[in-house]
């Protein structure tokens, strides 16, 4: 991973990154940037409708193009200079930008242009016996000035056949995506459309590059040089077109490099539809408008990252802006897993994929979580504090005036300190949260906060329950409406042998 920010809202919590994390099944990017592109996608905190919808177009056509896929991957792998290491586009963009200010050579070519002219006049006076031997003299200088400035003839030719080499390995992948029939895939097509715009196609920019290349290759042969160079100002004029070259292609080589890394994500999007085929792909919308629509409507909604064999699909949903659910439940029941389910699922929508789910119908949120909160050493943090901290960066986010309302998850609130403390801080801030430009889930074994629901409408109660066959716990993970009727904590001190 390149780059996240340290405190991202949801990044760490959802295990949108990490070891084992959605990120890391999802990405087969060959490139950093196509790797830090669905990154960047899968961790957007604003995400915008228009280009999701127009992201997840392309991804349905992308799922069916298996051949395509393979071969513009295998094509973009071939581009690195070490085996299993991912190929780094920007250092192309970085190096066409290098050294590219055309004043020093345009001005070395203006005073070698007057002079070479110079030479001609005087060549043919002397032919009228007037001045004879002033065009020598001329020359002379001329070879002087040459030989003085020949540091850009020796440039001209290095960045000549760099420029090529770096043009060759890009058009292993533009040249494919500028030949490639699209047939029906319109918006696939009207994506690549710059690699077939005749302005500003590869091969158009390719056929230039071998022209200069041609040029430079003069200069293997040193009396053909000597003689271009004596008569014309040769590598001074070829040099000024490929510093002017290097200029105009560095406005042009960002646009199919983003082309590149885009397709790249929406690849590692593509692979994952197709080797999940019965996730489906999201309903989204900017907002609900009507008050008898759900915010968001999920339907047998499980975690991607769950083996399939061990997952308990679950149905969900949430009617209006300002509501909060509270979750209680055993110990192991489900209550973390559950909305970790929803917060991933999100993040898969929002970046265009397919999510796990029959049925995922939701708004746009801004999401924010506080799960895997933990003490900081180097920061002097407890646990505590430090959920404290990022609580409050929570309620910060939900007070914040956005046209996307805030999604937070809480699991287990104001675990780290006391029972008293900790119910009167709980009931202080779900109150806080209720009725905002919001909406979310905090789950608790605090069973008092249960009663929060009776005084305070938006509140509701959910929960996950567990039942002990043959002193063994068995979890259903199924969710239920209302407060959690049993707790576990002393039957599991029982079944370990705990004297309680």
């Amino acid at each position: 991973i390149k780059s996240y920010p340290d405190k991202h809202p949801f990044a760490t919590d959802l295990d949108i990154i990490g070891n084992n994390s959605l990120y890391r099944l999802l990405d087969i990017s060959v490139s950093e940037d196509g790797s830090q592109t669905l990154l960047n996608w899968l961790l957007n905190q604003n995400p915008n409708l228009k280009e999701i919808e127009k992201r997840q177009s392309i991804v349905k056509e992308l799922k069916e193009l298996t051949h395509f896929r393979d071969k513009l991957l295998l094509k973009t792998f071939l581009l690195s200079s070490k085996s299993f290491q991912k190929w780094q586009g920007k250092r192309v963009l970085n190096w066409v930008k290098q050294n590219n200010d055309t004043k020093e050579i345009k001005k070395v070519l203006n005073i070698a242009s007057v002079m070479v002219i110079s030479n001609y006049l005087l060549y043919f006076i002397s032919l009228f016996n007037i001045a004879p031997n002033l065009w020598k003299i001329s020359f002379v200088i001329y070879a002087i000035y040459f030989f003085m400035n020949d540091k850009f003839a020796k440039e001209f030719f290095k960045e000549a056949i760099d420029l090529q080499f770096e043009l060759r390995k890009l058009n292993a992948i533009l040249g494919y995506l500028e030949k490639f029939n699209y047939g029906k895939n319109k918006n696939l097509a009207e994506f690549c459309q710059p690699f077939k715009d005749e302005k500003i196609k590869p091969s158009n920019y390719l056929r230039r590059i071998k022209n200069l290349v041609a040029s430079a290759s003069i200069q293997s042969n040193p009396m053909i040089w000597l003689m271009s160079n004596a008569i014309f100002p040769w590598d001074f004029f070829h040099g000024y077109r490929l510093k002017k070259y290097k200029s105009e292609i560095a406005d042009i080589i960002p646009i199919w490099l983003d082309k590149v890394f885009d397709l790249e994500a929406m690849i590692s999007l593509a692979n994952f539809a197709d080797l999940n085929p019965d996730y489906i792909f999201p309903d989204l919308v900017e907002k609900i408008e009507t008050q008898d629509h759900s915010q968001f409507n999920f339907k047998n909604i499980s975690h991607p990252l769950i083996e399939e064999n061990k997952k308990v699909a679950n149905d969900f949903s949430m009617k209006n802006i300002g509501d909060s659910i509270i979750i209680t439940g055993s110990n192991m029941a489900g209550k973390s897993t559950f909305m970790r389910t929803l917060g991933i699922n999100l993040s898969l929508a929002y970046a265009g994929g397919v999510v796990n789910a029959d049925i995922f119908e939701t708004r746009l949120f801004r999401i924010f979580t506080c799960i895997k909160v933990s003490d900081s050493v180097t920061d002097g943090l407890s646990y505590f504090y430090a959920e404290v901290k990022r609580l409050k960066e929570l309620l910060n986010a939900l007070e914040k005036e956005d046209n996307l309302p805030l999604f937070f998850l809480i699991d287990e609130i104001f675990r780290g300190t006391n029972n008293r403390e900790r119910l009167i801080g709980s009931q202080s801030l779900i109150q806080a949260l209720t009725k905002q430009n919001g909406i979310g889930l905090i789950s608790t074994h605090d069973l008092e906060l249960v009663k929060l629901a009776d005084t305070i409408s938006e509140i509701k109660n959910y929960h996950f329950r567990d039942e002990i066959l043959d002193d063994k716990m068995i979890f259903s993970y199924k969710l239920h409406e209302g407060p959690c009727p049993t707790t576990n904590a002393l039957k599991i001190m029982r079944i370990e042998g705990l004297p309680v």
